[in-house]
């Protein structure tokens, strides 16, 4: 009677945790990006003038003086991506 009980016992408990990992997979979602209330698929469409609007102080003082061509070409692979 000992040794059924222990069978049944662990039956029921694979089977909870086979109920759980699928419950797992269902609930995987992505994690959705955004800046400051703005969608990664939207900043990467907006214009610098627009973007610059969401930065702080130093950010926009940093693009008030230029942008060197290593930063250009950081924004553009990271645009291409």
């Amino acid at each position: 009677m000992k040794n059924y009980f222990l069978k049944l016992h662990n039956f029921e408990r694979t089977e909870k945790i086979a109920m759980a990992e699928v419950q797992i997979k269902k609930k995987r979602t992505f994690k959705k990006y955004t800046f400051r209330g703005v969608d990664l698929d939207q900043l990467l469409n907006l214009k610098t003038e627009n973007l610059v609007e969401l930065l702080g102080c130093r950010q926009r003082r940093h693009y008030a003086r230029g942008i060197k061509r290593r930063e250009e070409n950081l924004l553009k692979r990271l645009r291409k991506r």
